[in-house]
């Protein structure tokens, strides 16, 4: 962790992590990740440790797996064309979406394979964040949840669970 805090980048992602609330010795735990997670994807520390507090705070990702969590989003990142760039820029401004869904890390999955679904229909990944942040506002109004809720739909499930609601088969997903 020494020889981390002699990188400029890395010492203002350690930052972040403090101002936002991460314990110290936990922030110097989490940042050799941040590190790891940063170089392989090109992504600024400062935004990788902003990705890390968004998971922790809007998803209840503990700091220990932190590490399994960008690994789950940079695969999906991989299979498309929203990379883990873009989802470090764009999630923290996602995550409050997230958390009022009660999505948590077991459902980064489909988080990452919404974001590339989102990406398809978007020109930039800016847009596509824009796109996935109207929808998730949408979901999570009042009267959405109400009207999903009197037709006896749980949009928590159908949204990480689309499979069981749309088989393979029927929407050729």
């Amino acid at each position: 962790s020494a020889s981390l805090l002699e990188e400029p980048k890395l010492i203002e992602a350690l930052q972040i992590l403090i101002a936002n609330g991460v314990e110290t010795q936990t922030a110097l735990k989490m940042l050799p990740t941040i590190a790891k997670g940063s170089k392989g994807s090109g992504t600024d520390p400062a935004d990788m440790a902003n990705l890390a507090t968004a998971l922790s705070i809007h998803m209840g990702v503990k700091p220990e797996d932190i590490g399994k969590a960008l690994d789950v989003l940079s695969t999906a990142g991989k299979l498309g064309s929203f990379e883990l760039n873009n989802m470090a820029r764009e999630f923290p401004t996602l995550g409050s979406y997230f958390k009022q869904l009660s999505l948590t890390q077991k459902d980064l999955p489909a988080i990452g394979a919404m974001l590339q679904v989102a990406k398809k229909g978007a020109g930039t990944p800016e847009e596509a964040a824009n796109n996935m942040k109207n929808f998730m506002n949408k979901m999570t109004a009042n009267e959405s949840l109400q009207r999903f809720q009197k037709k006896g739909v749980d949009i928590i499930d159908l949204i990480t669970n689309p499979k069981k609601y749309f088989p393979e088969e029927e929407s050729g997903m």
